[in-house]
Parts: structure tokens; sequence; C-alpha cells
């Protein structure tokens, strides 16, 4: 479980105004003997900004009761479901096409997704497929069918049924699907099944599964053997198909993965394989039979790592341009090596450049790949977005060639990401542009079924091309949105503790107005549903949208309707965010292709950092950098301002403070048309963005400045209305010596964990570094996510509180790190003896409180605990009055996290979480061994009410709570019902005189065997601690007193070794360590 969330800025105001709307009567693109029937559309939008109505349908659907999304719909044959709601992992294929752009002849629609239902005993997984006959308004329950694929032709069991994709020929439109295929008797395959007859396609009775390894002509990827030739090791999977015709026969294009899983013995936590892109093709012997022929290839292309790739052919007569574009890895990891700057291996997923490959004779030749973005020159920097997870594109009927996908925030990019923007580049234009910005909202109140795998805050994107316009569908998490106690854009919290996981589906358009994609409209919801529920079966979440490549008069959606938010892949995956299969309605949905001037225009900037908040700047005092100063006299940033609407701004900007100057930048415009950042630096390879970002550079100083810390503001007015003016803010840190926090990955026994040198571990940098337990003891588990101490005292009555658990107002609210970080082994751990010990030294922001942490981590398995030693001292000259020292501990001893139980050890004064992990009794808890006073107590609580990361803990809140804990033991009283749950933990109250100092060392350890394993793991932690003397004993009674000279007798020379001290200055009384 991975947690960490940006914050960011601004979200465009959705408002549609009432307007009326004629079809052109020019048809300059539509394709050689296309047939126009030209309609009249019917108003777009209602009059009610709360309800976006498209006005009368094209074609009438009666809707069935209980759900009223925006468009006009209707589900696939009235009772199609699936359970299967998960259809694609990262990017989708088109499972949606309508015949009659190319062929008037053929106006039929032809769908497909993955099915699953369960008849009796049985699981059913079929590739499935629909037909609507446009012209009749009904579906053709004779046309169509299901493609299903197992041993002797069975279809039950099949376990998974995945990436289904939907094509056409362009003239004599025969359906042709594709997917990817695994049941009880067979490896992975990519398979494609062939219709039987042209317009309509009636069913699919020709399937083939596409040979598979060897090939790529010895090419490996990655750390570990390609196991060349072994296709249940590395089979071809994750099938993209586009078809056209040369002559009068049909030529498939299709690209896939060749995916080369390691062999179990070669299999790494710390490595990522990549895996081979692979293009073949086949040109059909037969005109009318577009299964006959042979596949050739396979045709290496590129490595990559995400399943984010398309393949489209350019389908005007005549013409032999063939495309794959995908998202190329930034970096590789090899033998556990790479250049990514991040830690861990889904850091390498995450950084992507968009790249293609062009064909200009059906596929025979490809030239090298084509960089249309750089993120990789300016990430190091901090100055780019990098790509992730999801491409999608066309040929338009002119024959441009486009491409639109996601982008991650840069201040996301080492964790887990959330917010994203979309973007759109085309080969006539050859520049990016922004087509949304979906920055804000990234708080939500009460997660916990979190996004679906391999989702984005935008997801799911497709371009299409209709009445001569672009049009971009996307589905949104957080469309519904309100604003919380502190003014920040937050998600609607309309689903209670599910909220996060509902998805609206919205559209972008750009026609000549916009100059054919270079700007783009505001987006409308063209479902708009809002649930009240999200109880299993009640939910209203559009998701796995897919759009039509080509249609006319209105767009044509295909999504799926689910009914529990969180997503469900296969019939074997019982952690995976949900715990209930729902019958998830398949639904058809039309919407008109509205123009840009139908809409009102779209206000909207961003900046980059998303705040615009620049926190713990470390400076020198008085500008002085001489040794021992570690810090220097100045420092230079940029801060980016993108137009992410659609109307262009003036702007100037004016420091506030003579220590904060503007070196470039201080006025100047904000066009629309935005492209991503460091697009238009010399440095950028890519293409360029068809509008520049302002950037405003800025220098802060400390030539001027004593030691403390400062606030520094550079207003930036926005000249135009629709906008707000905003703030840059400095917050400075002016300090000899200031060093980064950082931790050091200590593994020790069967386990590893990521120790600090401020007080904090695990602290979710990535999942290795979570305290992680593996091979020895079975299946990987990772019970802690994060723990960090906690400092607060009262001054005047002001609450002083400091943790690196507070992640709301958090800006200068941290741990400061004091030093490096150090390891050192004591013995030799490595061959079970000894221990691994980290220190780090560290302060509260504002000095007042200064500590030593040591992490103590014992090499012998058989003592899987984590010693932590905290001494800290008053160093504020005055006493700390109503002084707290406490700790909150992030435990997931279940992997769903939302079952865990607290639990009260009183002989032990212990709280602790329980939980399963495939049959396996979690328990972890914390016991203090030392350094307490009466204060010490402990509470499991509710996470979402209080500390859930994306939420986090406000610092009076925390404050409050540990005083609240304060000498008692107590549970959260749903805790044995199961919720996100945490542990607070108080070690001292009372007054921190001035000068004092605290010495706290406990004992954290997991248990695979319940609570008896965790006493017996606390048991041998402290006799680990007296055995080593991590905290020393007192020592032994010595001597006599009266020995002032220490000869081990008392006698007279003792009053003279006095009489000298007191008299003529001799030396001191020796100092004894006496008994009592």
């Amino acid at each position: 479980m991975m947690r960490k969330f940006g914050v960011i800025v601004l979200l465009a105001v959705f408002l549609l105004t009432s307007i009326t709307a004629v079809a052109k009567t020019s048809n300059s693109s539509a394709p050689p003997g296309y047939k126009r029937i030209y309609i009249e559309k019917p108003m777009l939008f209602g009059v009610d900004d709360n309800y976006y109505d498209p006005g009368p349908s094209l074609k009438f659907y009666s809707p069935p009761p209980d759900y009223f999304p925006a468009g006009n719909w209707r589900q696939v044959y009235e009772l199609e479901t699936t359970q299967h709601d998960r259809q694609h992992y990262s990017s989708s294929g088109r499972q949606i096409v309508y015949a009659g752009y190319w062929n008037a002849g053929c106006d039929y629609i032809y769908m497909n997704w993955s099915g699953r239902m369960v008849i009796g005993s049985s699981i059913i997984l079929q590739c499935k497929t629909a037909i609507f006959d446009w012209a009749g308004g009904v579906w053709d329950y004779t046309a169509g069918g299901s493609f299903q694929a197992g041993p002797s032709g069975s279809f039950q069991n099949l376990p998974y049924t995945f990436a289904p994709n939907i094509g056409i020929t362009p003239d004599n439109p025969w359906a042709v699907s594709s997917m990817s295929v695994r049941n009880e008797a067979e490896a992975w395959k990519s398979y494609i099944a062939y219709g039987t007859a042209g317009c309509p396609t009636s069913s699919y009775l020709t399937h083939q599964a596409l040979p598979g390894p060897p090939n790529l002509e010895g090419i490996t990827n990655g750390y570990c053997d390609e196991n060349l030739g072994d296709e249940t090791v590395s089979p071809y999977l994750w099938p993209i198909i586009d078809l056209d015709t040369i002559g009068d026969v049909v030529i498939t294009h299709l690209v896939h993965q060749e995916w080369g899983f390691c062999d179990a013995s070669q299999a790494d936590a710390n490595n990522i394989d990549a895996a081979s892109l692979i293009y073949q093709r086949k040109i059909a012997t037969s005109a009318g039979s577009p299964e006959t022929g042979t596949w050739d290839g396979p045709h290496f292309i590129d490595s990559v790592y995400n399943i984010a790739y398309i393949v489209r052919a350019d389908h005007r007569p005549g013409n032999h341009n063939v495309y794959v574009a995908y998202m190329k890895p930034m970096y590789y990891q090899y033998d556990g090596a790479g250049g990514s700057p991040c830690a861990g291996t889904g850091a390498y997923q995450l950084h992507q450049d968009i790249v293609y490959v062009e064909s200009t004779d059906d596929g025979d030749n490809w030239s090298a790949p084509i960089y249309v973005t750089d993120f990789k020159s300016g990430y190091e920097d901090d100055r780019t977005q990098p790509a992730a997870y999801e491409i999608t594109g066309f040929v338009d009927p002119t024959g441009v060639f486009h491409l639109v996908w996601t982008a991650i925030n840069n201040d996301e990019a080492c964790s887990f990401p959330v917010t994203a923007k979309l973007y759109h580049w085309d080969n006539s234009n050859n520049c990016i542009s922004l087509v949304y910005d979906g920055s804000e909202p990234a708080l939500f109140p009460g997660w916990s079924g979190g996004i679906n795998a391999w989702n984005l805050m935008l997801a799911k994107p497709n371009i299409s091309w209709c009445d001569d316009k672009l049009y971009v569908s996307f589905v949104r998490y957080g469309a519904h949105t309100t604003t919380n106690d502190n003014g920040e854009l937050v998600v609607d919290d309309i689903c209670g503790t599910s909220s996060l996981a509902n998805t609206d589906i919205l559209v972008a358009a750009s026609d000549a107005t916009g100059s054919m994609g270079q700007v783009w409209s505001d987006a409308v919801n063209v479902t708009n549903t809002i649930t009240d529920s999200c109880l299993t079966g009640e939910c209203e979440s559009e998701h796995w949208a897919t759009m039509a490549m080509y249609s006319t008069d209105s767009l044509m959606i295909e999504y799926i309707l689910d009914l529990e938010a969180g997503s469900r892949a296969g019939p074997n995956d019982p952690n995976e965010f949900t715990q209930t299969w729902t019958d998830n309605p398949v639904i058809f949905m039309t919407w008109p292709c509205f123009t840009m001037a139908d809409l009102p225009q779209n206000n909207c900037i961003s900046t980059s950092p998303s705040t615009a908040t620049f926190d713990e700047v470390a400076l020198a005092p008085d500008g002085n950098t001489a040794p021992p100063c570690n810090t220097p006299a100045s420092v230079s940033k940029d801060v980016i301002v993108a137009n992410c609407g659609n109307v262009n701004y003036t702007y100037s900007a004016a420091s506030n403070d003579g220590w904060l100057t503007i070196d470039g930048g201080a006025s100047g415009s904000i066009n629309a048309g935005t492209g991503p950042n460091y697009s238009d630096n010399p440095a950028w390879g890519g293409a360029p963005a068809c509008a520049a970002p302002a950037t405003i550079s800025w220098t802060a100083s400390s030539a001027t400045l004593g030691e403390g810390n400062y606030t520094g503001t550079i207003s930036v007015d926005i000249v135009e209305a629709g906008v707000d003016d905003f703030d840059i803010t400095v917050n400075l840190v002016v300090t000899c010596e200031y060093y980064v926090p950082e931790y050091a990955r200590i593994t020790g026994g069967c386990w590893s964990v990521d120790l600090w040198n401020t007080p904090q571990a695990a602290a979710q940098t990535d999942p290795a570094g979570n305290m992680q337990f593996y091979a020895c003891g079975g299946d990987s588990i990772t019970p802690l996510y994060h723990e960090a101490l906690a400092v607060g005292w009262q001054e005047g009555g002001v609450i002083k509180m400091y943790s690196d658990a507070v992640t709301q107002d958090s800006g200068q609210l941290h741990m400061r790190a004091l030093s490096d970080i150090t390891t050192s082994e004591v013995g030799d751990p490595g061959a079970g003896s000894g221990y691994y010990k980290t220190q780090g030294y560290w302060s509260t922001p504002d000095s007042s409180v200064q500590g030593m942490i040591e992490y103590f981590v014992p090499g012998h398995q058989d003592t899987s605990v984590l010693i932590e030693k905290v001494t800290l001292w008053n160093t504020a000259g005055v006493s700390l009055g109503n002084f707290i020292l406490g700790e909150e501990s992030d435990w997931d001893c279940d992997p769903d996290s939302s079952v865990d139980e607290g639990h009260i050890d009183l002989d032990y004064e212990m709280v602790y979480m329980t939980g399963d992990h495939n049959g396996t009794n979690i328990a972890a808890g914390l016991r203090p061994f030392s350094g307490t006073n009466s204060a010490y107590g402990a509470r499991a609580i509710n996470g979402y009410d209080y500390a859930y990361y994306t939420l986090g803990w406000y610092p009076d809140t925390l404050y409050n709570k540990l005083q609240s804990v304060s000498g008692a033991f107590s549970l959260f009283t749903d805790s044995v019902n199961g919720t996100e749950m945490r542990i607070l933990n108080v070690f001292y109250g009372g007054t921190l005189g001035a000068n004092d100092t605290l010495e706290i060392c406990k004992v954290k350890a997991v248990s695979l065997t319940g609570e008896s394993g965790l006493r017996d793991l606390m048991d041998k932690g402290f006799t680990f601690i007296e055995n080593y003397e991590i905290v020393p004993p007192p020592p032994d009674c010595q001597g006599r007193c009266g020995d002032a000279n220490n000869d081990g007798s008392v006698n007279v020379s003792d009053a003279v070794w006095i009489i000298n001290f007191a008299f003529v200055g001799g030396d001191p009384p020796q100092p004894i360590p006496a008994c009592g």
C-alpha cells in the first residue's frame, strides 16, 4: 500500500450554457464515397448549471429506473452485465467501433468487453461482443457472440480474459477482436478472433493464438534470462490491433508484449524486468477472408516497462502509413542497477517519454524511434513531469497522426502518483498542448478503496473524430468537489469512505477555433452521476470508458457501470481492493458532437510546484559559507505557470522581501495551448509546446540575514479576470549546517526496513523500504508503513507540535536533520551475530529540542525486532510546559488494512494490532524498555478520522490526541470491527526543564504467530538490549564513602586530600559509583 498524495492548486469550474447548434453543411474530410445525412442538432445543454442535459436524443433509449447519467444511453442487451469490471491494465485499446463512418451502408456499432459470470460452481470468462443496429435503434440479438478459448473448446474456469480490443476493416467491415487469454491448461497467449462475414459480422468462429517465442533474435531485457523458447515463461500478451486494406485484401496490424518473466530462482523484489514490444502483421491471401494468410515477424520495436502502446494505420485509400507509439522508459534497470534518481522498482514504470516509429510501406520497414517528448532532459532538476501509464492515438481522416497521454506531477514522481495531466500532440501542428489539468483535487475525505490499479486521477483516455472536430474522452476521479475547512478543494465525500474510487466520464473538444488540437475546450461531464451510497451494488461509477475512433453527429462511448468502487480482475484475487463481485451493467452511450463555441470559456491556470511553495530552503547566516558551514549563500529556483484553460492571460510579479529577488519572468503572457514544463528550454529534445508556459525565476540570498527562520513572498497578479492572483512562498532556514533527511535501508535476518537520520522509520519511500518480511517466513509482508516520533509543548497557550507524522499545515513542522545518517556493524550480523546500527542527529524546526536517534537491527533471524533509542535535550534555554513525547505508528497487519484489529496486553502495557495475511496470523506492536514516566500510555485509533496519510494529522489534533492518551490504555471503539488503524504511544509527559535530557528505548516487533509470538519477540528484544548494553546498566557499587583519593581505604590521607583541594588548589576528590 502506497499512500503519498500531492497537494495541488486549481480546478476549472464547469459551467455550461444553453445553446442550439446546427450541423455543418460541408464534409471536406469525410472519406470518399461517404454519404452524409444532415440532421438539425438538438439543444446540447440545459439551462440548469448543476445538471448537464444534452437535450432530445438522436436515437431514443428507454432508461432503466434508478440510473440517470447526463447522456443518452442504454444498457447493452438490457440485461448484459460483467463482474470483470477491470477491462485493461495500463493503456486501454478501443472496445467500440462505428462501421458506418467508412462505409455508410454498414450502419452498425460493434462492441466487445471482458465478461465474467458464475453459473453454479463454474466461473465463465469470455470476450463478449454486441452489435447495435443504428438504423433500427435496437441491439441485434442474432449478431455478435462471444469468443471463448479453453481446452477442447471449453470456456469454463478461465482465470483471465483480458485487454479486449475490436477493429473493423474500412471497406467491407468485418469485426476483428483481440485479447489476452489464459486458462487452466494453457499459459498466457494473445488471441485474434475474426468474424465469419462482413457487414454485419454475425459471429466469431475463427480465432487464432499468435505464435509464441522464440523470437527477438537473441535480444534480452532486464536483469534475468528471457527464457527464449518457453512460452509459459515468456508469452505474448496485451495485444492492440488496427486493420486496413491493401487493394481488396485486409491487413491486420498488431503490437503486443513478449513478456520476459523471470524464473522463480531469479525473482527479486528489488529488480524489475523489461518487456519486448513486438509488431506483427498478417496480409490476407484472399479477398473477403481477413483470417487467411500467415503472421510475419515478430519484429522487435523496443524494450518497455508499461502496457502503454498503440498501432494505428492511415485508412485513406492508397495510403500506406502505419505508426506504433509507446511509452519508452527514461531509465532502465539491469541487475539491480539503473539511472533512476528515485528508489524502488516502481520508479522505472513512472518515468516515461512518448516515442513512436513510422512505416510508410504497410509495416515492411520502420523508422528509428522519434521522440515526441524529452522529459528526461529536465527531470533530475525537477523541471519536467514524466509521462506515465496511458497513451492513446489515431490517424484522423485527413491523415494527421494524433497522440494523447497522461503525465504525472513531478512532485509525485518518486512515489505512487495520483494527480495527472492530459497532453496532445499531432504531426501536423507538431506541438504539444494541454488537454486537461487534473492536478486538483488531490485530497480525499475518508479514502479507503483506492483508485483502480494502473489508474491516475485521469484515466482511460481516447481521442476521436466527429464532424471535423477532435474529441478526447477520459475517466475522471474526483469530478465532484467541495471545499474543506481549510479552504482546500477536496473530493466531495458523497460515498462515505469510498468516494475516491468513483468516476465520471468527461470529454474535451478542439476544432478550428482551437487550431485543431492546439487549444482545447473545457471538459464536459457526460455522465455526471453523484452517488449517494457506495454500499456493494449501489455505486454508480462509470469506468473503463472507450470511444469510437470515428463517428458522425454523436460521440459513441462504451463503459462499465461499476456498482462497487474499486476493481476486480480475476476470480482468485480476494485482496484486490474489493471483496465482493458485482454484476456491473455494460453501457452504450451517445453525446452530441459539440463545438468549442458551445461551451463557456475555460479559465484555469496551474503552477509547478503545485502550491508555489518552497519549504526549508537552507542558506548560510550572513552569507558566510566558510567551514564548517555546508549551506550556500543563495538559492535560485523557478515557478512554472501553465495555462490549463483556453483563455490567454497576462501577469506581473513583485517581491515583498529584500532578500527575495525576481531574476526573470517578472511579467509576461500565460497563453492557452500550454505544453509541458521545460519544453521551451534549449535542452529539450522533443516537440515544442504549442504555447510555452511562463517561468518566474527567483533568488533568495542570506547576505543580510542572521541565523533563524524567514518567510518571503512574491505576489503574482493576473491582469485579466477569471482566475485568482497567487503568492510564491519561500520558507528559509538560515543555519550554518543543514542536512537533508535521508535513510539507510537495513536488512537483517529475514526482513528489511528504511531507517532515517530523523526519528522515523519506513516512511513509504517505496514498498521495499517499508518494514518488509520475506523469504524466511514465506510470503512477503509489509506490516509497518510509517512510524514517527512526536514532540510537543505549549508556549503561552499556543500549541507547538512537531513530527514527521504531521502532513497537514506541514510547511515547517517536520523534524530537521542535523547530520548525515551513519551506519555501522557490531559483531558479524551477516552471519547471525551482533547487529546493524544507524545513527542520526535531529532537532525540531525551531531548534528548541535537539536529539539523537539510534536504530538497532539484530542480525539473527530468530530476533526479528527493531530497537529504537531516542535521546533528546531541551536547548530552548527555558522550561517547556505541558511537554509530551510520543509516537504514531502505521501498522497494517492485514494486506487489505481495513480489517486490522486492536488489542491491549495490560501485563505488557502494550497496545498492538493483529491481522490475517494469506492465513498467517500477524501481530505487531511496540513496548518501551526504559525512559518512560507516569504519562506512558497507548491507544489504537481510527486512522480514517484522524491520521490517514492523504489527510494526515493537523498539529493541534495530534497534540491533543496524545494528551488524551497520556497515562491510559484504550482501543478505538470499532477497532474489532475492522478499520484503517494507527497506534499512538505516549512515553513522557510533564515539564521538560531547561537543559533537561530524556532517553527512551523501545522495541518494535512483528510476529507471524500471533500474540504469543509477539510477546516472545518482545522478550528477546529486551534480552538483546541487556546483553549488548544498548542501554548501559547502572554501574556496580564500588569503593567506600570518604575514600577521597580512591586508594581503596579511608584514612588520614583522605583528609589531607580534601584540605589540599579546599585551600591550596589540589585535585578534587575522585568520583566513585556508590550504592544507594
